[in-house]
């Protein structure tokens, strides 16, 4: 991956790990740190991503969402909603309400962070 990303870009790994780019020195040669307590309201842990591991990068992080993950989003009518996207046009749908502020976007389990922590019976 060029090293075209900013500051305040979010990005997703090959792994699913979603963090964003706070500062100017947070940017390096060889990768980023990046801030993952979008994902992780329990600590406020920074973690070094290589570029070759970025996936994505996007300012928007609903262009980091992608099929299968695991989201939670609020509207005007309720307080949570727990969504998997399971198909492209749940996705496209979902991401279009969120451009058009009827859904506020409040937490991401990405689909290879689902299937890390999953027990299979």
């Amino acid at each position: 991956m060029e090293n075209k990303i900013q500051v305040e870009e979010y990005i997703r790994t090959y792994d699913g790990i979603i963090g964003k780019i706070l500062e100017d020195e947070d940017i390096g040669e060889n990768g980023v740190y990046i801030d993952t307590t979008f994902l992780d309201d329990y600590a406020d842990e920074t973690n070094f991503v290589k570029y070759e591991d970025i996936k994505k990068h996007s300012f928007n992080i609903i262009d980091l969402i992608e099929e299968g993950d695991f989201i939670k989003i609020k509207d005007e009518y309720f307080e949570d909603v727990y969504l998997i996207l399971d198909t492209e046009s749940w996705l496209n749908r979902v991401k279009r309400e969120m451009l058009n502020d009827y859904f506020k976007l409040v937490s991401i389990v990405t689909k290879e962070q689902f299937k890390n922590v999953e027990y299979e019976v």
